[in-house]
């Protein structure tokens, strides 16, 4: 309860205190909703492109190392055809120019060392397909 006192040192008698009760229009609750959820929607929106954005640039860097792959294991079968055909011409060669009685002597040694560089072969080109496996893992 409140007095109020003039200059003259005179007293009011008490009033009755009186409140208000002050809250926002409708309109204004609505609309802290809404900037609420709407702030929540694309906060969610925004993280889901940055996650497909990140997938896409991450598949594309995949798909450059696998391309680039590829190219190395077609180009060391590639290089490896062309030397098992060379050697492969090259023992034959050498088997015409001996003598026949030589032949099964020569025939086995020619068979390993054909075995041998097929081996070989073999061992870089699964090195090249080991290093695409890698890739996919």
């Amino acid at each position: 309860m409140g007095e109020s006192v003039n200059k003259n040192g005179l007293k009011s008698k008490p009033s009755d205190k009186v409140s208000f009760l002050v809250s926002p229009p409708v309109f204004t609750q609505i609309g802290s909703i809404v900037v609420n959820y709407f702030t929540v929607f694309v906060s969610l929106l925004f993280m889901i492109i940055l996650i497909i954005v990140s997938f896409l640039y991450l598949a594309k860097i995949i798909r450059k190392k696998l391309k680039k792959e590829t190219i190395e294991v077609e180009d060391v079968l590639h290089k490896n055809i062309i030397k098992l055909k060379d050697i492969v011409n090259n023992e034959i060669m050498e088997i015409k120019l001996k003598k026949l009685e030589d032949f099964s002597k020569e025939k086995s040694k020619a068979k390993s060392n054909l075995k041998n560089k097929i081996d070989e072969m073999e061992i870089k080109i699964l090195k090249e397909i080991k290093d695409v496996e890698n890739i996919l893992k």
